[in-house]
């Protein structure tokens, strides 16, 4: 049977046997089984020196590594989340870390100064206003004579013909030079373009397309041709503004 262990007791016996019995009595052994449950041995404690010993503690002191290190994270996470929150969600942080290059670069822009790029902007600026203010002056020699036979003629559809002659000779006076000092540079561009604009649509009723663009005209350039620039450079004045070298400082 499992679990137990059979021992033999001896026992002696007073009897004797056979007829010597009276002189000499030898012992008699007996031998009868008793049960004795069968414990089992404690298990062995390994050397210490032994390499099942040392990779079991490294397991252990690497597993309790990890355990500390995981609650730390856990915790710097939680932290870190909690404040997220606070400041208004990762939706707002995220933007506020998207826009934050945005503005270091704009600050790194605005300290940074290409003199060649803003000369050629004030040089533009300059020679057109100049020009355009010229084109005032001829107007207002004869306002009465531009109104009869170019605004009445061909811009009927504007009507006192003599009233937008006037503001056409205002605008070609006072806003070149708003524009040349850098001062309401925006509004005064608008205004030019517009005269412009309306100068395109005189030639262009006038003599038409004339082939444009391939054709080779008579005169060398078209009729629309002079009118249609000076509109492209104050639209250009219009959205990018007068430059850095102006009273304005590009602002307006």
């Amino acid at each position: 049977m499992e679990g137990r262990a059979w021992e033999i007791e001896p026992q002696r016996s007073d009897k004797g046997d056979g007829p010597d019995s009276a002189r000499t009595s030898f012992p008699r052994t007996q031998t009868r089984w008793t049960p004795k449950p069968c414990l089992p041995s404690p298990p062995s404690r390994p050397s210490r020196n032994s390499p099942h010993t040392t990779s079991h503690e490294a397991a252990a002191a690497a597993a309790g590594i990890m355990t500390v290190l995981s609650r730390s994270l856990a915790q710097r996470g939680a932290i870190k989340g909690l404040s997220t929150l606070s400041r208004g969600g990762p939706a707002r942080g995220a933007r506020a870390t998207r826009r934050r290059p945005v503005a270091a670069r704009a600050a790194q822009g605005e300290d940074n100064f290409d003199f060649f790029s803003e000369f050629g902007i004030l040089s533009l600026r300059l020679g057109t206003s100049v020009m355009m203010f010229h084109n005032g002056l001829d107007k207002l020699v004869d306002p009465e004579g531009f109104s009869t036979f170019v605004v009445a003629k061909y811009l009927d559809f504007l009507p006192e013909p003599l009233l937008w002659t006037y503001g056409a000779i205002a605008a070609e006076l006072a806003c070149p030079v708003l524009l040349a000092l850098g001062v309401l540079a925006r509004p005064s561009a608008a205004a030019l373009l517009a005269t412009m604009t309306f100068a395109t649509i005189f030639h262009l009723n006038d003599t038409g397309l004339e082939g444009f663009p391939l054709a080779v005209v008579e005169k060398h350039q078209y009729g629309f041709e002079t009118s249609a620039l000076y509109a492209g450079i104050f639209f250009y004045f219009l959205l990018a503004g007068p430059g850095k070298l102006s009273l304005g400082g590009g602002k307006k």
